[in-house]
């Protein structure tokens, strides 16, 4: 006959023998150890997915048990055999499949915020694999645990299986302060027999916390830099959207191509939000590029269904369209072999244009170098210098004094396009040589630069023609230099 006895609240349970304890924990091993391996490895693959999608700037780094156990994946099994008997000692209804960390992860972010981002994006992409996250008793999916100085987040992972109904496999997410200490002091403070001093535990709780504020600290000056960042990513952004209206003039003869391409463009615009983030294999993107290559048979040239493609990607920072630009690209430059009027200036102008508007500014650079290294620069090419040499500088950006070899190729640059400069828009000129001086030039050379983007910007204004954005970006530049700020 078991043991009865009375627990701290009164509850009369029955106690297991160390045993029965063993004898229970290696039958259910026995029984279920591949199935709590298989959610393991969804979970990891989930994760994964994550960490590549999010291009390394959610997670920074993701490891299962076995890496600190020399390949073994499951908890000590002392360990769960002690669970088992502690458990079953405060509740008669206990079972091994309520230990949740019998195998698990852990997943570091690089700030204290990143957890509960990592945390939505898990439960969206566990869904499609069949997983789901378990609630704690406060009925919430994740729940923060601190003792002896450890800080994390737990989740319980679940499998949607007859086989795996009650399995549960714990994600601990942590951030990389966190993650490093208690990978420094998990064997001081868990393994030695007993317990912890409680003047030691109390120390090791305040580290704990002490390393949580510098965490907070160093989330607060993430941000501080980050707000300096994003001004100016969103200063290219306006100026690159501002062009495309330039881009997207067309001359389309066929009354339905032309009611087509205007209906296009006005859904793209109306729709950028959604079409900038959604993802890959989206519905909605996939009808329109669809739409795009269906323009052939109302009589849309393959140059102006490469703009299109063009204005729908330059709302997006990342590659996945890519593809469709190379296609469209060789589709254009194939219609104008077929029809010999293929014009080498006007292709490479084209081309990396089309590259540096979806935000492919390196080859678009490569482009234009390498037609630039094979043609002097002239009356004709004077325009795509002066392309090359904004394109150089506004990669030049934010660390103008690392690169010396591209401050003198500007320099050289600007030099051979001088001569030509009245035989291209004089504020691209005007524009770019401001834009140099305010980037490369040390503080005496800044109010110069800022006078030539001045007077290039009242040009734009009074014209009408597009461009102004590129003064703005750099205008903004320049008084941040001279405010130093």
């Amino acid at each position: 006959m078991k043991k009865a006895r009375e627990n701290a609240i009164g509850k009369v349970t029955l106690s297991m023998t160390y045993e029965e304890a063993r004898d229970a924990v290696d039958k259910y091993l026995k029984t279920n150890s591949r199935r709590y391996l298989d959610i393991l490895e969804k979970a990891s693959d989930v994760v994964e997915t994550i960490r590549r999608g999010s291009k390394g700037i959610l997670i920074a780094d993701a490891y299962t048990r076995a890496k600190k156990q020399g390949g073994e994946e499951f908890k000590d099994r002392a360990k769960i055999i002690h669970k088992l008997i502690e458990g079953r000692a405060a509740d008669a209804n206990f079972r091994i499949d309520n230990i949740a960390d019998m195998v698990g992860m852990t997943v570091v972010v690089f700030y204290p915020d990143q957890i509960n981002a990592f945390i939505q994006v898990f439960s969206s992409e566990a869904k499609k694999e069949g997983l789901f996250l378990d609630k704690f008793s406060d009925g919430k999916i994740s729940k923060i645990h601190k003792d002896r100085g450890y800080h994390a987040t737990h989740l319980r992972i679940g499998y949607k299986s007859v086989d795996t109904e009650r399995l549960r496999v714990e994600i601990q997410v942590k951030t990389m302060l966190h993650d490093a200490w208690g990978a420094k002091t998990h064997d001081l403070t868990y393994k030695p027999i007993g317990d912890l001093d409680p003047r030691l535990k109390a120390l090791m709780e305040s580290f704990g916390e002490s390393l949580q504020a510098i965490e907070v600290q160093s989330q607060t000056l993430r941000d501080s830099i980050l707000s300096r960042v994003q001004l100016m990513h969103s200063k290219r952004r306006d100026a690159r959207l501002e062009l495309m209206s330039k881009l997207t003039r067309h001359r389309i003869s066929s009354p339905e191509g032309s009611a087509a391409y205007d209906g296009l463009i006005a859904r793209i615009k109306m729709d950028h939000v959604h079409l900038s983030t959604c993802a890959a294999r989206d519905a909605d993107l996939a009808d329109l590029l669809a739409a795009i290559e269906r323009l052939e048979e109302v009589g849309v040239n393959a140059k102006d269904r490469l703009k299109l493609t063009v204005a729908l990607a330059s709302y997006r920072d990342d590659g996945i369209l890519d593809p469709r630009i190379d296609d469209a690209i060789d589709a254009w430059k194939k219609e104008e072999r077929d029809e010999g009027v293929a014009e080498p200036i006007m292709q490479v102008w084209i081309e990396s244009s089309a590259l540096y508007q979806t935000n492919r500014v390196s080859d678009a650079i490569a482009i234009l170098r390498r037609f630039l290294a094979e043609n002097p620069i002239d009356e004709r090419t004077a325009v795509l210098a002066n392309n090359l040499a904004n394109y150089v500088t506004e990669v030049c950006l934010d660390r103008p004094k690392l690169d010396k070899d591209a401050e003198q190729e500007v320099a050289a640059l600007l030099t051979g396009i001088e001569p030509f400069i009245d035989k291209f828009e004089r504020t691209a000129y005007l524009n770019t040589k401001g834009a140099y001086l305010v980037v490369f030039g040390d503080d005496s050379k800044l109010d110069d630069g800022l006078d030539l983007i001045w007077e290039a910007s009242k040009l734009l204004l009074s014209s009408g023609e597009a461009g102004h954005g590129y003064c703005e970006l750099y205008q903004a530049h320049g008084w941040r230099r001279k405010l130093h700020l």
